[in-house]
């Protein structure tokens, strides 16, 4: 596990990556049990979409149609607008990205323990070169992908395209990945692949730091 290019924590801090619907939660989760802490970006993102601050900044952006009869932010309406274009998507990242990646970066260096960090746009943003010292890309093919965003989130493989041609390839993230961890089979199977890097990982931490 290369991660030379990457800056030195004291904790493991691992970044995971991969396609739309490739097992990231389930993988973040196996994490968490190993104690590693979580920070979730999409779930800071919801948490800011709540903010009156944001809200008149996306309504600016977007118009008023983005917003229920609370005048709260629909996210259903508003994920219909941003992947309507790329220039949509930039115009909502430039108001989401700065507060996001802040609080990463807040957490990251204040919290005293390993992380796993689970952001869609992990590469994207270069979380992954300033925080991270491992890149762990989950791999799993692309039918059934497919298969998991039609049964959970009702899209289908047009939807999912569209949405993933908006970020770096999963190719890419292959490519740049420290760990490659293969989803090919059950769930448990994925489970005890990820279980044992954790593993590993919190293993060579202790054996560096003795």
């Amino acid at each position: 596990m290369g991660d030379g290019h990457r800056r030195s924590n004291t904790y493991p801090v691992v970044g995971l990556t991969g396609g739309i619907c490739s097992g990231k939660s389930v993988a973040t989760r196996v994490f968490e049990e190993h104690g590693f802490e979580r920070i979730d970006a999409d779930a800071l993102a919801h948490r800011y979409l709540c903010s009156p601050e944001v809200v008149a900044e996306i309504r600016e952006a977007f118009g008023r149609s983005i917003l229920d009869n609370e005048g709260k932010i629909d996210k259903q309406r508003l994920a219909a607008a941003a992947f309507r274009t790329e220039a949509n998507i930039t115009k909502l990242n430039s108001i989401l990205h700065p507060r996001v990646l802040a609080e990463i970066k807040k957490n990251t260096f204040q919290t005293n323990a390993p992380i796993v960090i689970d952001a869609a746009l992990l590469i994207e943003t270069k979380l992954d070169e300033a925080l991270c010292t491992h890149l762990v890309f989950i791999d799993r093919p692309l039918e059934r992908r497919i298969k998991s965003a039609t049964e959970s989130r009702n899209w289908d493989c047009e939807e999912l395209t569209k949405r993933e041609n908006m970020q770096i390839s999963p190719e890419f993230k292959r490519e740049k990945a420290d760990v490659v961890i293969q989803n090919k089979g059950s769930l448990s199977e994925l489970k005890e692949k990820v279980s044992s890097i954790a593993k590993m990982l919190l293993v060579d931490f202790k054996r560096r730091k003795c």
